[in-house]
């Protein structure tokens, strides 16, 4: 018969362990200040140029930086200051009206005037895969262009808003409610240029099925007078599916604006072969069709023509856009280079609005520093409002922390 250890001497031995063992107790780790206080630093130094026919010719040098402070960063509450601070060095530019500087009546519009405010500062909660915020924020949703920051211009757009979010490898779910859309123009514009109050709701979700990504959003906006202009609601739906995207969207009116309904949609193709990626793609707006909360400079050229007329502001209507686009992109060792070209009619393809070439090249420097270069060149159809001729040229150097 085999020999066998009792259960009772086997555990005894197993807690004992070897007579030569020591007992250790970690000492728990002493709290430092990035515990409690983490710093963050966004900087941008930019020379902008705008060639626009019937204006004269402007440059601007300005410099934006954006310091800020995570307090309890690692918490599951924290909170969040941010300030930003834009400084014009070389003013030969236009930034708006006579209330912003620069203010060169006869030149182009370059829109980062001087400025200095609180950019952002909210209180968060955030638990896994959710999180809430209460305060002034950033808010970006899909391609930008309906809910988006305006991050190109060196003022941010931002929302005072209560929002939600919730984003697994599965599931996505966010809704904001936000009374005041904090516009681009800076500290010192007044009213309705300054911000948009009133109401607005923005609901997001998507779910992911297989290789195929499925979405919908209602973005439900009603401002205040002045800003009545751009009250509207609008239902949306979309599809990814290998490279392919569709998207459609219905939109009416709100508030005491006047009963309309508009069309839009979106559809395009992304593939990449070896080092090459490239996209194809057409833009549909009907007419009356805007969107006051997006970010704008990129989905129709970075000639910036058509952003007035998209977010409603009066004087700037159009017949519609349809923008038929192709992109080209690849990296070459360490520089980004990408160009796009745009061609511009109404939404019953029948009038031309011109044709834009744009080419972006970027180069990281190194962690923090970025260098990036931008052309933009539209030529207007001289049988509409969109009769001028743009050429614009960007060099920055971006930093962050």
């Amino acid at each position: 018969m085999k020999n066998k250890l009792s259960p009772l001497i086997l555990s005894s031995v197993l807690l004992a362990g070897p007579l030569s063992a020591e007992i250790h107790i970690e000492e728990p780790a002493e709290a430092s200040i990035s515990d409690y206080f983490k710093l963050s630093l966004d900087t941008r130094l930019r020379y902008e140029s705008r060639i626009q026919q019937g204006f004269d010719h402007s440059d601007a040098l300005t410099l934006r930086a954006r310091p800020g402070v995570h307090i309890l960063p690692n918490s599951i509450v924290s909170a969040f200051v941010e300030s930003e601070h834009t400084t014009v060095i070389a003013d030969d530019f236009r930034a708006s009206n006579s209330t912003l500087n620069p203010f060169r009546a006869n030149n182009t519009q370059i829109i980062d005037a001087e400025s200095n405010e609180l950019n952002q500062a909210y209180l968060q909660l955030k638990h896994q895969n959710f999180t809430a915020r209460i305060g002034r924020q950033r808010i970006q949703l899909d391609n930008l262009h309906f809910v988006g920051n305006a991050g190109w211009r060196q003022n941010e757009q931002t929302f005072e808003a209560v929002s939600l979010n919730y984003e697994d490898s599965k599931y996505f779910f966010h809704y904001s409610f936000a009374n005041q859309l904090n516009r681009v123009f800076g500290s010192e514009a007044r009213g309705n240029q300054r911000k948009f109050e009133g109401d607005m709701h923005l609901i997001n979700a998507s779910v992911k099925v297989g290789e195929s990504k499925i979405g919908g959003y209602a973005y439900l906006l009603e401002f205040d007078a002045p800003a009545t202009f751009a009250n509207s609601n609008t239902y949306g739906a979309q599809i990814d599916y290998r490279g392919f995207h569709a998207e459609y969207a219905y939109q009416t009116e709100s508030g005491d604006k006047e009963a309309y309904g508009a069309d839009y949609a979106h559809v395009y193709y992304a593939s990449k072969t070896h080092n090459l990626n490239y996209k194809f793609g057409v833009e549909y707006l009907q007419e009356d069709f805007v969107s006051p909360t997006a970010a704008l400079h990129g989905p129709n050229g970075y000639a910036d023509v058509f952003i007035a007329a998209r977010r409603g502001i009066p004087g700037n209507e159009l017949d519609g856009l349809a923008d038929i686009y192709g992109s080209v992109s690849t990296q070459i060792n360490s520089i980004k280079l990408q160009g796009d070209v745009h061609y511009f009619f109404d939404d019953s393809f029948a009038d031309s609005y011109g044709w834009e070439v744009d080419f972006v090249i970027s180069k990281k420097i190194s962690d923090n520093l970025t260098v990036l270069g931008k052309s933009a060149y539209f030529v207007g159809d001289e049988r509409n409002i969109f009769n001028q001729d743009v050429i614009q040229n960007s060099v920055q150097l971006d930093y962050k922390f």
